[in-house]
């Protein structure tokens, strides 16, 4: 009896260790719940068109047949080799017609996926006449963009009137910045939407020292038409505006 006794109570001992978890899988839990979650690797879909961010009825800007538009593909990620790279809109305003139109630039965390640092936030100038414009960033190194990562923008617009934060009419899209290797080199040449914010931007430069050339002309069609918006092809092209330096 006192044998079945013993092993009774060394059965029993057994079954109650394997109910906790060694050393070795607490250590292992430990670690695991202390490494935070990866950041998503591609951005959500750009913001390319705008119906206004207020109540249509508060809009004291004028009717337009052309939302505010963003010229760059809705699916990410849309890359640059450079570090102040160029970002083409369609604006349907002149300077005259609004209240204030304000660009930023914000840098994404790697480590969270969360957007945690201001890298630009001005006040653009526009010019008296509508249409498709670029916006350049300052050729200053504090606002290079770093190569691999991701940054998103915002454009921001207002009309006349308009006393709260929230813009009347806003897009807002991803760029990140890629190696600038021979092979993206020769897909911005041939105006290849791979490297997208530099093949447009190489077009349009070109299209604008001469804007009867009907290869140049084709070719920003088919860019447009890339993103599913060459009913902007005709457009007036406008030259860039270059941010100041803050």
């Amino acid at each position: 009896m006192q044998k079945l006794s013993i092993v009774f109570a060394a059965t029993l001992t057994f079954i109650g260790l394997a109910a906790y978890p060694t050393l070795g899988q607490v250590s292992q839990e430990i670690l695991v719940s202390q490494v935070p979650p990866s950041p998503p690797s591609t951005p959500p879909d750009n913001k390319t068109t705008s119906a206004g961010g207020l109540d249509g009825a508060s809009h004291s800007c004028q009717s337009k047949n052309q939302a505010l538009t963003a010229l760059i593909p809705v699916k990410n990620p849309v890359s640059t080799i450079s570090e102040h790279p160029t970002f083409w809109f369609y604006i349907p305003y002149a300077a005259k017609d609004i209240q204030d139109i304000k660009f930023t630039v914000n840098i994404r965390d790697e480590q969270t996926g969360e957007e945690t640092t201001s890298l630009y936030q001005n006040s653009i100038q526009l010019p008296d006449t509508p249409g498709v414009i670029g916006i350049s960033l300052p050729s200053v190194p504090k606002y290079a963009l770093a190569e691999g990562k991701f940054y998103r923008w915002y454009l921001k617009l207002y009309c006349h009137g308009n006393t709260s934060l929230q813009a009347d009419f806003s897009v807002n899209g991803w760029v990140q910045r890629v190696p600038r290797t021979p092979e993206n080199e020769a897909k911005i040449a041939a105006g290849n939407p791979d490297i997208w914010y530099d093949a447009l931007t190489s077009v349009a430069q070109r299209r604008l020292a001469n804007s009867q050339d009907n290869k140049l002309n084709a070719d920003w069609a088919n860019l447009l038409e890339f993103i599913e918006r060459k009913d902007l092809a005709q457009e007036p092209l406008i030259n860039p505006v270059v941010l100041p330096d803050q």
